[in-house]
């Protein structure tokens, strides 16, 4: 059964070329089915994989929009299209924040880059610019200092895997970003749950986080 992708946009002739750039790629048009959208009621969409969201013209907040579909869609990925005005780190963290996987700047072979990161994403791998991982890590680093002493508990490595187990990041993901294997990922969740006592992913964003965490906590699949 193909994937499906849901495009959304608000002008016609730029979603028209988003979905010809994704068909020019032999991997999506063989396994992709696309469709095409402008309103954002949810119930309309048959079960997508990935939707794709237009953020250079006029629309929806795109946190909220992407917190309307995750409640629909639980487990469908986003990949958000910016202009070179919106590639701004501290917005790109906004959608990071929000539950995107795949950011694409819309400059010079925009199309082959939306194709890298959709096979990325739909593959369950992220496609974030550097610069956002790394101002991420700097801010969820202070959250975890300031969590009665949790980074004394927990290495280097551990805290790099806690920073994206708090971003609800499945384990191929963390396993992508940091350059290890599934199994090292596992190995490493493992002594973070018996050094902080917690069972599961969700015990430990209670502890770190609290009722205030202001990050996004929409479930990922590992």
């Amino acid at each position: 059964m193909s994937a499906y992708v849901q495009v959304i946009s608000s002008h016609a002739v730029f979603a028209a070329a988003v979905v010809a750039a994704l068909a020019h790629d032999s991997f999506l048009r063989r396994r992709v089915s696309v469709g095409v959208g402008s309103a954002v009621d949810p119930a309309k969409y048959r079960q997508p994989a990935l939707f794709v969201i237009d953020l250079c013209c006029p629309g929806p907040q795109p946190t909220a929009l992407c917190r309307l579909l995750r409640g629909k869609y639980p487990v469908c990925k986003f990949v958000c299209l910016i202009s070179p005005e919106q590639a701004r780190a501290d917005f790109m963290l906004g959608l990071f924040f929000a539950g995107v996987e795949g950011i694409v700047c819309l400059r010079q072979r925009w199309g082959s880059e939306l194709r890298r990161a959709a096979r990325n994403v739909l593959g369950g791998q992220l496609c974030i610019p550097a610069i956002v991982l790394r101002k991420f890590a700097a801010e969820t680093g202070g959250v975890l200092e300031a969590n009665n002493g949790l980074n004394k508990m927990l290495t280097a490595r551990e805290i790099q895997i806690a920073h994206l187990t708090l971003r609800q990041f499945s384990t191929i993901a963390i396993a992508g970003e940091l350059g290890i294997s599934k199994r090292t990922v596992k190995f490493h969740l493992a002594n973070i749950f018996l050094k902080t006592g917690v069972r599961n992913r969700s015990q430990l964003n209670s502890i770190v986080c609290g009722p205030h965490f202001p990050f996004d906590s929409s479930p990922r699949h590992s």
